[in-house]
């Protein structure tokens, strides 16, 4: 009844429909507000899905900020998160937390929350008087490697005799760590082939291994509602192939490098917040979610890879235009 409701709804057009969540309450028997109106976005069209509300003393900030950023990418902006202490005391002591001064854990999940999101990783945020403490700077490295495996039945499955990394630099591309990667795994297979015996197998562990799809050209059009740094990131992992790349007036134009914009570096005069996919000057710095970025070299279709100015001199893209 409920889904039928929030469709009615949609078709009706009204503008938002907020689901609350409870563990407890047999009237009010949705748990989690989020699963519940993920099954609503295929669903409906235009209305705004929204939680009414998440129970922030109840579920770590991490996990919050996590599943709120996918669900409003599932559902295309057509989100609003909606975020409360947690009131019903029956949850509360189920979860052993009736003693916790649940509006200050709330107030510092939002705190969280706001920072995991205004950060990039590795995270290590520890802000003062606040018990949520996150941190994956241990464990998350910005490196990558290759090794030399024996092969077997599975799919690189096979135990491994000798393996070596690299950093992944500020500056380095899809193609730059393809052969600096490249020029390693040669001298690694020639290390264990000249001595076999000298280097044991170690099996592989079978924990957090994943399976890489194949790219599909789209996932390269430049998404500039997201941040500087982001769009940055998604032109080097691009280049050479696919090529990151942005449309103006029916035309693909490929972005093979691009620097991250300051505010002082380009005089606007007025305020650095842009709409993004917006061009802010005569030297196509592009506003972003956050921030703004400039390409460098870039390439028309058809055209040979240039320097941004020699595209423009020849190619106008006037300051205001709109890129997608």
């Amino acid at each position: 009844e409920d889904r039928e409701t929030v469709i009615l709804a949609d078709e009706l057009g009204f503008h938002d429909a907020f689901i609350g969540e409870h563990l407890t309450d047999k009237a009010e028997n949705i748990t989690n507000s989020l699963l519940f109106l993920a099954t609503l976005i295929h669903s409906t069209q235009r209305i705004k899905l929204a939680s009414g509300t998440c129970n922030l003393s109840q579920i770590h900030p991490t996990v919050v900020a996590a599943n709120a950023a996918m669900f409003d990418h599932l559902a295309e902006g057509r989100f609003i998160l909606g975020v409360s202490p947690g009131a019903l005391v029956s949850d509360a002591e189920a979860l052993g937390i009736m003693d916790e001064d649940r509006n200050k854990m709330f107030a510092e999940a939002i705190d969280v929350i706001l920072e995991i999101w205004s950060r990039e990783p590795p995270y290590e945020i520890d802000l003062p008087g606040n018990r949520f403490k996150v941190t994956t700077k241990k464990t998350m490295h910005l490196e990558t490697g290759v090794g030399i495996m024996r092969m077997e039945r599975g799919l690189d499955t096979g135990p491994v005799l000798l393996e070596a990394r690299t950093a992944v630099g500020d500056y380095d591309t899809a193609g730059t760590l393809t052969h600096r990667l490249s020029l390693i795994g040669a001298e690694l297979i020639v290390r264990v082939l000249d001595d076999l015996s000298a280097f044991p197998e170690t099996p592989q562990s079978e924990d957090g291994i994943v399976y890489a799809t194949k790219i599909d050209k789209a996932e390269a059009r430049l998404d500039f509602s997201k941040g500087a740094v982001q769009v940055e990131r998604q032109v080097r992992a691009f280049n050479p192939m696919p090529g990151a790349f942005f449309e103006i007036e029916g035309e693909r134009i490929k972005v093979l490098e691009a620097r991250i914009q300051s505010e002082s570096s380009m005089n606007l005069g007025t305020s650095f917040s842009a709409e993004p996919g917006l061009v802010l000057d005569e030297q196509l710095s592009i506003g972003c979610g956050d921030g703004a970025i400039r390409p460098l070299t870039v390439q028309r279709a058809g055209r040979p890879v240039m320097n941004v100015m020699d595209m423009l001199r020849g190619f106008p893209i006037p300051k205001r235009t709109k890129l997608v």
